[in-house]
């Protein structure tokens, strides 16, 4: 098993709900790199020092859309 092998089960075991996020969003969205991931104690990267998004402050899910009239059709 070569480092990066390593590295990679060592982040799948100890960050498994990053790792299941970073795998939606490159599931969406094609090539993602998680360069900063915090879970159960567990820390990899550097955090941004810029403007960021915190997943723990967003509301990650399906997205339903009202009509003109304020009614859910329960698409998005």
């Amino acid at each position: 098993m070569s480092k990066d092998e390593d590295k990679a089960a060592w982040v799948r075991q100890n960050l498994p709900t990053c790792t299941q996020v970073a795998q939606d969003f490159k599931n969406v969205f094609g090539s993602v790199s998680m360069v900063f991931a915090s879970e159960n104690g567990h820390v990899i990267g550097k955090p941004f020092a810029g403007d960021a998004v915190k997943l723990s402050e967003t509301l990650v899910g399906p997205m339903v859309v009202s009509n003109k009239n304020g009614v859910s059709n329960g698409r998005y």
